[in-house]
């Protein structure tokens, strides 16, 4: 399969998954339990006044033509307004993502640099003790829960030591250094599922990969040690790191409420909590969709990586 057709391809696979996953978040949405038209207007308002609502809304029109709106107004970036705020759906999200994006990929980086260093030293000292403190860390990293996790930072390294904040966040534009030192924390309690993930992938795989006859080839030509590590075991090991990293960016971007609650942090995933809470069904729709088109983009960033990484891969597509 040639190059240009593997890309063709995995974006038409990408845009029947985002068609399919419109259909199932709009009729999601619609079997929730509660009414928002009855959520806008109040408990003491009328029929008369519910019924306005919902003509105004598109609610009281038949079921394909509500479908046929969401999909124009979503092509548009028209995602309605919140019955909570009355604000456009599109500023919320707008002004909430990039906190959430920031912090899922500082996570990921941090996860990704921690786990291969880890791995790495893991796999170099088998059997020996650098290798059982890898394997515990990473252990312990899986089985921490994140907001026993936080609590722990905030108690430890923001009121104790004073190294961190505790809370609060500054936009990437108005001070970059800023914006990272407040959002470190939130990120290394982000990041540590993550990093015992890495750990234990980049271990097995170079584990796997330092066995083989090439491998051994190449020591018998007389590379050194690190050059074999980094040229051929590291490299192979990337291959499957690339696939956790890009499925684990897509979950850490709606799995951020519980970080976003302990830090304050005025994120997606705090805006989808609160309008759960309120029944913003509007902004509860925007958010998974927002999310799930993501998630499909990355997972196509994923796979274009692939062919960098492993030119083999779109061969035998």
């Amino acid at each position: 399969m040639t190059k240009s057709r593997f890309f063709l391809t995995r974006l038409v696979q990408s845009l029947i998954t985002l068609l399919i996953s419109a259909v199932v978040i709009f009729l999601g949405i619609r079997a929730l339990p509660g009414d928002p038209a009855r959520a806008m207007a109040g408990d003491e308002a009328g029929p008369a006044e519910i019924a306005a609502i919902r003509a105004d809304l598109g609610l009281d029109r038949p079921l394909v033509e509500q479908f046929l709106i969401f999909l124009k107004n979503v092509v548009t970036l028209n995602l309605g307004e919140s019955t909570r705020t009355g604000q456009e759906v599109t500023s919320m999200i707008s002004q909430t993502l990039p906190v959430t994006l920031w912090l899922a990929l500082y996570a990921v980086f941090l996860a990704t640099v921690g786990g291969i260093i880890l791995g790495m030293i893991a796999e170099r000292h088998r059997g020996r003790f650098p290798e059982f403190l890898s394997n515990g860390i990473a252990l312990l990293g899986l089985s921490l829960p994140s907001f026993w996790l936080g609590l722990l930072g905030i108690m430890l390294f923001a009121i104790t030591l004073g190294w961190f904040p505790a809370s609060g966040y500054v936009p990437m534009g108005v001070n970059p250094l800023a914006a990272l030192y407040h959002l470190t924390m939130p990120a290394i309690v982000l990041a540590t599922a993550l990093a015992a993930v890495v750990t234990r992938q980049t271990r097995a795989s170079m584990i796997e990969t330092m066995g083989t006859d090439y491998v051994r080839f190449a020591k018998a030509k007389g590379l050194s040690q690190p050059r074999v590590l980094f040229k051929y075991g590291l490299r192979n090991a990337l291959i499957a790191l690339v696939t956790i990293t890009g499925l684990q960016l897509g979950a850490l971007l709606s799995g951020a409420v519980v970080t976003e609650q302990i830090f304050v942090l005025p994120g997606i995933g705090s805006l989808t909590l609160d309008a759960i809470l309120a029944r913003d069904f509007p902004v509860i729709q925007a958010v998974v969709l927002v999310v799930t088109v993501l998630y499909v983009v990355i997972n196509l960033l994923v796979d274009i990586l692939y062919t960098v990484i492993n030119p083999r891969v779109r061969v035998s597509a």
